[in-house]
C-alpha cells in the first residue's frame, strides 16, 4: 500500500509558494494559487501520490474533474478560461517544488538536442551573471524555447546565425496580438530580449537585443479610473427602476458603494446587526 504524503510536508510547500508569491507581489490571485495547490495536494494523497512523484498526466487527470473554488448554484465546473488558470497556478506550484515544469521530456533531432544545449548554458548565464532565482530562470528559459521552436529550421545550429530583425519584428507582432495585458507583453519583450543578448555573448548572432522595444508601464495604471458623479447617478436611478428581490439587492449594494465607501469584502460581511436602525430611519 503507498504511503501517503504527511501533511506537514504540505505545509512546508505552501509556505514556500506564500512566500515566493508575497515577494512577487502577488495580491488576490496568489491566494487563489495557494487555495488551488492545497487542494491539488489533498487530491494527490488520496490517490496515493506525493508532490515529488507526480507526473504531467496526473495534473491532467485532476484538472479534467477539478471544481470550482467557490461553486455557484447553477454551475461548478470549470470553464476552458478557469481550467486554463487552475494549469497555470499548479505549473507554478510544481516548478517551485521540483525546479522545472513539466518534465522535460528527452530530445528527439538534432535541432532539440542544439536547443537543449542552447538552454542550458542560458540558464547557467542568468545564475551566474545575474543571480536570478530558479523560478524566473525556468519562465526565461520557456519563453526562449518558444522562441526557437517558433523560428522553426531558422533556428538550428547551422541557421540561427542568420536571423535578422524581420524575424524578430514577426516574432513580437504574433506574440503581442495574441496577448491583452501590457504587463504580459513587456515580460515578453524583457525575456526575449534577455535571450538575444545571451546569444550575442556566445558568439551566435550580432547585438540586436536593443531592437526589441519594451512597453512602457505607468505607476497605477492597472487602478480602473473611477465613475464620475453623473455616471453613478444614472447607475442608481436605473437599478432603482427594479423593484424585484434582486433589483433592491443591487440597489443596496450600489448604494453602500456609493455614498458610504464600504469595500465589496466590508458589504459581504456585513450583518442585519451591524446596522444603527434607530439612527437609519431618523433620517428619512
Amino acid at each position: 500500500m503507498p504511503v501517503l504524503e504527511r501533511s506537514a510536508d504540505h505545509d512546508v510547500w505552501l509556505t514556500k509558494l506564500t512566500a515566493y508569491l508575497r515577494s512577487e507581489r502577488y495580491s488576490r490571485d496568489g491566494r487563489e494559487n495557494v487555495s488551488i495547490s492545497r487542494r491539488f495536494l489533498i487530491h494527490l494523497q488520496a490517490k496515493g501520490l506525493t508532490v515529488h512523484t507526480v507526473q504531467p498526466r496526473d495534473v491532467t487527470r485532476y484538472l479534467r474533474g477539478a471544481k470550482r473554488l467557490r461553486p455557484f448554484a447553477c454551475r461548478t465546473d470549470l470553464s476552458d478560461g478557469q481550467r486554463h488558470c487552475y494549469r497555470s497556478a499548479l505549473h507554478m506550484f510544481l516548478r517551485l517544488v521540483h525546479g522545472k515544469w513539466p518534465p522535460a521530456v528527452p530530445p528527439r533531432t538534432e535541432r532539440e538536442i542544439f536547443h537543449r544545449k542552447l538552454l542550458k548554458g542560458y540558464d547557467a548565464w542568468m545564475l551566474e551573471l545575474r543571480g536570478l532565482c530558479q523560478l524566473t530562470r525556468a519562465s526565461r528559459c520557456a519563453s526562449a524555447l518558444r522562441y526557437l521552436q517558433w523560428l522553426g529550421e531558422r533556428g538550428s545550429e547551422a541557421h540561427l546565425g542568420s536571423m535578422t530583425l524581420e524575424h524578430i519584428d514577426a516574432y513580437v507582432e504574433a506574440r503581442m496580438r495574441s496577448l491583452q495585458q501590457r504587463a504580459t507583453k513587456k515580460a515578453v519583450a524583457v525575456h526575449l530580449r534577455s535571450f538575444l543578448r545571451y546569444l550575442h555573448s556566445i558568439g551566435r548572432i550580432q547585438d540586436v537585443s536593443s531592437a526589441v522595444l519594451i512597453p512602457k508601464l505607468y505607476v497605477h495604471e492597472g487602478i480602473p479610473s473611477a465613475l464620475q458623479p453623473e455616471q453613478i447617478a444614472q447607475v442608481l436611478r436605473s437599478t432603482r427602476k427594479d423593484r424585484s428581490p434582486m433589483g433592491l439587492r443591487d440597489y443596496a449594494i450600489l448604494t453602500l458603494l456609493s455614498t458610504c465607501g464600504l469595500r465589496a469584502g466590508e458589504i459581504t460581511a456585513l450583518c442585519l446587526e451591524d446596522i444603527d436602525w434607530p439612527a437609519w430611519f431618523g433620517t428619512l
